[in-house]
């Protein structure tokens, strides 16, 4: 008869000849049994003490939630595993990102079904998608490695990259030179300078440029025969909206 958490009503689950009976229960349970017995003029026996069998054939999951607002940039964030049932040991749980090595994530015990963990995001696992890979056996035995939920994570972990085009090709005389600045991630106010050849920095002031999304920035140099022959150099730096620097 099946019991969860109390014995229900008992059943005949079946008669053997030998001493042996197989009995495979539809649901998991827990079950508890009991057999009698009958001579060869058909008697029966009173009922045999119980035995009882845990039937489980799930095998865990768990739910990952990050505590942060993604995707995130370098830093130390709070993370907790929920798994389904009671575990035979912590669970294993770690962070593929989508450069450099998987960390494996140090599981502390809130409660029976309930781990939290710190995972430190840093530059060098780059910008995109990474993975949380689980693992962990119930009280049985069953290895279950599926996550229902918080399998991904986005990182933002870089600053924008710029690039520089001029109005006139390299090397150019003397006039006033358009720059157009473009980023790959929006900022909010980059930062560019030129110094000539054996001269001094000089900043160019920039001014957005459309489409007005934080990418495309625009602004002029003016080149005179006072700058001098020779190669320039230009400068640039930006933050972004997390802060990470270019």
């Amino acid at each position: 008869m099946p019991g969860a958490p109390a014995p229900g009503a008992a059943f005949r689950v079946g008669t053997t000849t030998t001493a042996f009976f197989v009995n495979a229960p539809a649901a998991d349970d827990l079950y508890f049994y009991a057999v009698t017995a009958r001579d060869g003029a058909g008697n029966e026996s009173p009922l045999s003490d119980q035995v009882y069998v845990l039937v489980d054939r799930n095998a865990p999951t768990g739910a990952v939630n990050v505590a942060g607002v993604v995707p995130l940039g370098p830093g130390t964030y709070a993370i907790t595993l929920t798994v389904s049932e009671t575990l035979s040991q912590a669970p294993v749980l770690a962070f593929a990102p989508s450069e450099g090595s998987p960390v494996a994530l140090d599981m502390l015990p809130l409660t029976s079904t309930v781990w939290r963990a710190t995972l430190t995001v840093t530059s060098g696992m780059g910008d995109g998608v990474g993975n949380f890979v689980f693992s962990a056996r119930d009280l049985i035995g069953n290895l279950g490695t599926v996550l229902t939920s918080g399998t991904v994570l986005a990182l933002d972990t870089r600053g924008p990259v710029g690039t520089l085009s001029l109005s006139r090709p390299s090397p150019v005389s003397s006039g006033t030179i358009a720059l157009s600045l473009s980023l790959d991630d929006a900022a909010s106010a980059p930062s560019l300078s030129w110094t000539p050849n054996g001269g001094s920095s000089q900043t160019v002031t920039l001014a957005e440029a459309a489409p007005l999304n934080g990418r495309n920035w625009e602004g002029t140099i003016t080149v005179s025969t006072a700058t001098g022959d020779g190669q320039a150099v230009f400068a640039y730096s930006a933050l972004d909206a997390r802060g990470n620097p270019s």
